[in-house]
């Protein structure tokens, strides 16, 4: 069977892969057929409202999972997905880190968006190598001192950690979403400001190059002369805009 059927519609699985993206699912039970994909490789069910994990127990050979943006309040149910390497539980209401004890496989895990307050549970996931777990009430770092092959660590800003947390974090050599995050964050805004600046002041020098029939040298001219007064007092005049509009 290379079909799963929902409310009497089909959903065809490609190349190992189901994808049931906001579909409207509140419980697995809808997803006819699923029983029949023990073979399945990946399964996306985000932006649905399921409230329970159950009936995935034959997915044997899942390896990654996509639960994220749903109404999970509890793991559990995955005890048999043992190949899974990749599983996204983000954005949910779960309370407490169970349930995945069985999933030695695991590479990355996503908890970020939750209402987590302790990390635990963890121990037996020995080849996790990238946890996030941002967006949650945890004020501490504990629980994953055996997490000897983790290099990715998403706890939110880790400004609001103890500052001895943070150095051994550090120096175990687990990098936080802080470290780069914000540089990188600010060079992709640089650069389509950029680009913002290059298609404006383009299309001003054009227009007005057309509308007078001016030269090509002229066009040329005119498009840097733009191109530095909007780089330069671009940034001047939001700054004046959200002033006056917040005033």
């Amino acid at each position: 069977m290379s079909f799963v059927i929902i409310r009497d519609k089909p959903y065809k699985i490609k190349k190992g892969k189901l994808t049931l993206k906001n579909k409207g699912i509140s419980s697995i039970s809808e997803i006819k057929g699923l029983e029949n994909l023990p073979a399945l490789k990946e399964l996306d069910l985000s932006k649905n409202n399921i409230s329970e994990i159950s009936g995935l127990d034959h997915l044997e050979n899942l390896y990654n999972l996509n639960l994220s943006n749903n109404e999970i309040t509890e793991i559990k149910g995955l005890n048999n997905l043992r190949n899974l390497r990749f599983l996204r539980l983000d954005f949910n209401s779960i309370r407490e880190i169970k349930g995945l004890e069985s999933l030695k496989n695991i590479m990355t895990l996503y908890l970020n968006g939750n209402k987590i307050n302790e990390i635990k549970g963890l121990d037996n996931l020995s080849n996790l190598n990238a946890l996030y777990i941002a967006g949650n009430n945890i004020t501490e770092v504990k629980g994953i001192e055996n997490l000897h092959n983790l290099k990715r660590f998403d706890i939110g800003v880790t400004s609001k950690l103890p500052k001895e947390e943070v150095k051994k974090l550090k120096k175990d050599h687990i990098h936080t979403k802080d470290e780069g995050y914000f540089g990188k964050r600010f060079a992709k805004r640089f650069m389509w400001y950029c680009i913002g600046v290059l298609i404006a002041s383009f299309l001003i020098a054009a227009s007005i190059c057309v509308i007078n029939d001016l030269p090509i040298t002229t066009f040329w001219a005119m498009f840097g002369m733009f191109f530095i007064l909007l780089f330069i007092f671009s940034p001047l005049l939001i700054v004046i805009g959200k002033a006056y509009g917040g005033g």
